[in-house]
């Protein structure tokens, strides 16, 4: 728990330094395109696109749930906007330690702020999908009944998921480089088993309880009754879910401060 609190106390102390980085790495990587950042917005659009015309044109049975294909597009979106952020921050803040260890001399600062560096890369992304799910709802005339504090506990949560997987594998991926791959392998399939595209609820009931122990599920779906207005976010079930959350992300947070710390200075004889 020590090691988790200063790696804490690293983040909040360095939060602004963590923010100039995230703004320098935005300009040099769009600095050779002609729309620069908008391409931060235009990407998961065009992402989110793909997979809705798979699944409308070739799936269309689950694009025939309740609010017709508006509905089902807003599903998606913010579901899509929710994982994208966690995928995205864990996938590139496994390598982030690694990729940030000269510029951490260089500029004096902790390591365990490298992930939060992608975590805040990535925040982008989440608004606009999650704004544009909730734009196309009010659009089509769907119900829309955003919950502001149960809003503000799910972004938490997944902050915290995020970082903490983020900060666990890069100390990880230092140790054994062969993790690397399979991140981004976990992760794509991760998507299909989160209830990210399809409902959970369409699948068989052994395979949708086994699915729900998924943490990303409580919050991919905890986003979206937050937003829909879904009070199956509060039943008795979900406070099951959300001990089960919370208990899976302590452990990760720990775990991983505990390992950051401990290898920490030795880093740079494993690169």
């Amino acid at each position: 728990m020590n090691s988790l609190i200063q790696v804490l106390i690293e983040q909040i102390k360095n939060h602004q330094i963590a923010q100039r980085i995230v703004k320098y790495d935005r300009r040099s990587s769009s600095q050779d395109y002609y729309l620069g950042q908008v391409w931060e917005i235009i990407n998961p659009i065009l992402q989110v696109s793909v997979y809705f015309l798979m699944i409308f044109m070739g799936l269309r049975s689950y694009s025939d749930r309740a609010g017709g294909s508006w509905g089902f597009l807003s599903w998606m979106l913010v579901g899509m906007g929710v994982y994208r952020f966690i995928s995205q921050t864990i996938n590139v803040g496994s390598k982030a330690v690694k990729r940030q260890l000269g510029i951490a001399a260089k500029m004096n600062f902790p390591l365990s702020i490298a992930p939060q560096i992608s975590l805040l890369s990535n925040l982008l992304p989440l608004y606009v999908l999650v704004l544009l799910g909730v734009g196309i709802r009010m659009y089509a005339h769907l119900s829309v009944h955003i919950n502001l504090i149960a809003l503000a506990y799910y972004f938490a949560a997944a902050v915290l998921f995020a970082y903490g997987m983020a900060l666990l594998l890069s100390t990880l991926v230092i140790i054994v480089p062969d993790l690397s791959p399979l991140i981004g392998t976990a992760l794509n399939m991760g998507m299909w088993l989160s209830g990210v595209i399809f409902p959970v609820e369409s699948m068989s009931p052994v395979l949708m309880d086994i699915l729900q122990l998924n943490p990303t599920y409580y919050l991919v779906y905890g986003f979206r009754n937050t937003l829909f207005g879904n009070e199956a976010a509060f039943n008795i079930n979900w406070d099951n879910m959300t001990i089960l959350f919370w208990t899976i992300t302590l452990i990760i947070l720990m775990v991983g401060s505990h390992l950051h710390l401990k290898f920490k200075s030795q880093f740079s004889e494993y690169v």
